[in-house]
């Protein structure tokens, strides 16, 4: 990846990732292909707002990914920050994948709380995702925090509805 120089608060971005282990991750692999990602990002004060779009290449198997558009943007309020984000997926074969998220975040103290809101509607499935996620972080030191989140979903496809929720509790160091 490449990430040119900021030049009044705007940075351009672009790489090529070969096709050699960039699947999904879940085992299919026949959904591998090549991808280039070009972005372009703005950050200047409070305000964040970042692009990319990806294409990716030798892709077969329908339900591959072929293009993918993100955009974000977040504003740092003084006692909170809030952001907003997109992404819509084109896939093989004609179907779309599209996300998108809402959250917030505030500094308490040590302790700093948020909560994010997502729906994800896919045409492979036929059905949509609803879910949300609240969480904090307590900074034990400079270096030590204990992070928690509860997060909890409903889906409703063609194939049914299910509805689930995850607790999460980390004790993370940096090195």
């Amino acid at each position: 990846k490449y990430t040119a120089p900021a030049m009044g608060g705007i940075t351009f971005s672009g790489s090529l990732t070969e096709a050699k282990g960039i699947a999904t991750g879940l085992g299919d692999a026949d959904k591998a292909s090549s991808a280039v990602t070009v972005g372009a990002a703005y950050a200047n004060g409070p305000l964040k707002v970042s692009i990319d779009t990806t294409i990716w290449g030798d892709a077969v198997a329908t339900g591959a990914n072929d293009s993918r558009y993100r955009l974000s943007a977040g504003y740092n309020l003084g006692v909170a920050t809030v952001g907003a984000g997109i992404e819509n997926i084109k896939l093989l074969g004609g179907g779309t994948s599209k996300y998108n998220i809402m959250g917030i975040s505030a500094p308490l103290g040590a302790v700093t709380v948020g909560a994010a809101f997502v729906t994800a509607d896919t045409s492979a499935t036929a059905g949509k995702k609803t879910g949300s996620t609240f969480g904090a972080k307590y900074s034990l030191s400079k270096r030590t925090s204990l992070t928690t989140h509860y997060a909890s979903w409903e889906t409703s496809e063609a194939a049914g509805a299910a509805k689930d929720k995850k607790t999460t509790i980390l004790l993370a160091h940096s090195f």
